[in-house]
């Protein structure tokens, strides 16, 4: 039994003690023994935690209003948690930062990595940012800020008592300067580029330091590119791309006051020229950005934290699928795409939380993209923390569609996608079964049809000898579609990962059906209009050998807007006739 003037709490028989041993930092509600005494402890207050055999574990800090209801602080129960303690952990912070940069713009404390239990604080040269998102932090806000200047020197302090973890903590929002004067955005040097952070009205802290790791993975491919920076804040990528010899960025979020920042940054960074912001809503600018036949070598998205919790996950997970979708066509042949989702748990979370995993696949298959690179920011690895916030960014592949029977029958529709398919703009997909849907749908022409399609079948076969999907067992039977006759189609488009199916058939592919297995419905002028919109040249290309073989077996001369009419592709014929 501890001897120790604090309280004590006590682990349920059943908690796990051996994890606490082993570094683990928190004790959930459902672990700990909550008596009428331990309801009394103050929030923040400090106690001793003892395993059900009552043998002490350390000192930790509870607040019964929380989920986490113990953190632990220090693992000797008799620590005295004062402003020296406090010093002591800062300057192990501080010494180890002051490894990895030259200046001192960067994540000081990053909470529990730095033994500092939901603590952040950002330094910003001699300006700091402490977020108290612990309760014990926030009744000691006098004493972190004093230690971080006593340690660091810094003559400028800002609370950002804001955000969600506050509120789990049961404590109340607040921002407010503990010293010194703001009177301006601080400019901040980072990976060569200039931001300018709003440490009192900006977003978090006032700039996302957690990012520069994929700030400077992206740079590397930006050199010569032109950039799309999508939830851009204060131009965090687009800054950085910049910075790396982009040609041109285009930075894109929903707030003006950030773009102005970014913009003041560009300024400051003497690459005005280069850059340019558009305000409004990233759903809608991706949306007009493909309507305006825009196109980048370089897309980045990094949204908000659309699945904050578990309740969320489901609903976040579809909006940063949605995400994806938009952005996939907007990246040019050759192109990158960098997708940096943020779910319960941190960024990974999207693509390693259990239950909708399939969904967070198919996100970023919707991203055109594979091949994960993740970075962990070396300003908070530094300790070897736990939870911490990782990136993800996604190299570009070819798009797979999956092509149905009924644009595998018409002559010239299908010689059209199939041309464009070995110009390789795109992977087609197809099964036996709609191969053999299509060689049944031509005896109506008359005798010989079936034959001369079989042909043209095995031709298709030996051209893109890996475009066949075989059947996976059982898969079909989960399906529902308003024709079962159909399932089969999207069955062989999930089998073979086909991010699309290309169909006349609106009525028979409910989109709503299709984009919870992560798979687009496009009618075949959308989606060759799309594809001409990123590779023209080549799409004109496949398209006039088509028209001329045409005219050649009839004979007579084949306009090319009228034939592409008679194949049910005017948007993309009235664009070829533009550009022609």
């Amino acid at each position: 039994m501890t001897d120790s003037p604090l309280p004590i709490v006590r682990l349920r028989p059943k908690a796990e003690a051996r994890a606490i041993r082993h570094g683990f930092p928190w004790v959930y509600a459902d672990e700990l023994v909550t008596d009428r005494r331990t309801s009394k402890i103050a929030p923040g207050a400090f106690a001793v935690l003892e395993d059900a055999e009552r043998r002490p574990l350390g000192l930790v800090t509870v607040n019964v209003q929380s989920k986490i209801i113990a953190r632990m602080m220090d693992r000797d129960p008799g620590a005295a948690i004062d402003r020296g303690w406090l010093c002591a952990r800062i300057a192990r912070a501080a010494a180890l930062r002051d490894r990895l940069y030259d200046a001192p713009f960067y994540r000081l404390v990053h909470a529990e990595a730095d033994g500092l239990p939901g603590v952040v604080i950002d330094r910003f040269g001699d300006a700091a940012v402490i977020q108290p998102n612990a309760a014990w932090a926030e009744a000691m806000i006098g004493d972190l800020a004093a230690a971080l200047a006593e340690v660091t020197g810094v003559t400028r302090i800002v609370k950002n008592g804001t955000g969600r973890s506050r509120g789990l903590e049961g404590l109340a929002e607040e921002t407010a300067v503990l010293s010194g004067g703001l009177e301006a955005p601080v400019p901040v040097p980072m990976n060569g580029a200039t931001y300018m952070a709003d440490l009192l009205g900006g977003q978090k802290t006032g700039l996302f330091y957690d990012q520069r790791p994929n700030h400077a993975f992206a740079q590397r491919l930006a050199k010569g590119a032109r950039v799309l920076d999508v939830f851009a804040h204060v131009g965090g990528f687009s800054l950085a791309a910049l910075a790396g010899g982009a040609d041109a960025a285009l930075a894109v979020d929903s707030s003006a006051p950030a773009l102005a920042l970014a913009e003041e940054g560009a300024r400051a960074a003497g690459v005005a020229g280069r850059f340019a912001t558009r305000q409004g809503d990233a759903f809608a600018v991706m949306e007009a950005l493909a309507a305006e036949g825009r196109s980048f070598d370089l897309v980045v998205c990094d949204p908000p934290a659309f699945a904050p919790s578990k309740p969320a996950l489901e609903a976040g997970l579809r909006a940063y699928e949605r995400v994806a979708r938009l952005a996939a066509p907007l990246v040019a042949p050759g192109g990158y795409q960098g997708f940096v989702p943020v779910a319960r748990g941190g960024p990974d979370a999207v693509l390693a939380t259990p239950g909708p995993r399939d969904r967070a696949r198919r996100a970023a298959r919707a991203a055109s993209a594979h091949g994960l690179c993740r970075t962990r920011p070396p300003d908070a690895a530094a300790t070897g923390g736990i939870g911490l916030p990782q990136g993800i960014v996604l190299p570009a592949r070819r798009m797979k569609a999956l092509l149905d029977a009924c644009v595998l029958y018409p002559t010239v529709l299908r010689e059209i996608l199939t041309g464009v398919a070995g110009q390789g703009l795109y992977t087609p997909l197809w099964s036996d079964r709609i191969l053999e849907e299509w060689a049944r749908a031509t005896r109506k022409l008359g005798p010989g049809a079936e034959e001369i399609a079989r042909g043209e079948i095995a031709a298709l076969r030996a051209t893109f000898p890996g475009a066949a999907v075989a059947e996976r067992a059982g898969l079909a039977a989960r399906l529902h579609l308003p024709d079962t006759n159909d399932i089969h189609v999207l069955a062989a488009a999930i089998a073979g990962g086909a991010d699309a199916i290309v169909t006349f058939n609106a009525a028979d592919f409910p989109r709503q059906t299709l984009a919870e297995e992560g798979i687009a419905r496009l009618d075949p002028d959308r989606f060759l209009f799309e594809l001409w919109q990123k590779a023209p040249d080549q799409v004109a290309t496949a398209v006039e050998r088509v028209r001329a073989r045409a005219e050649a077996l009839s004979g007579e001369p084949q306009p090319l807007r009228a034939l592409l009419k008679r194949a049910k592709l005017p948007r993309l014929g009235k664009a070829l006739a533009a550009a022609g």
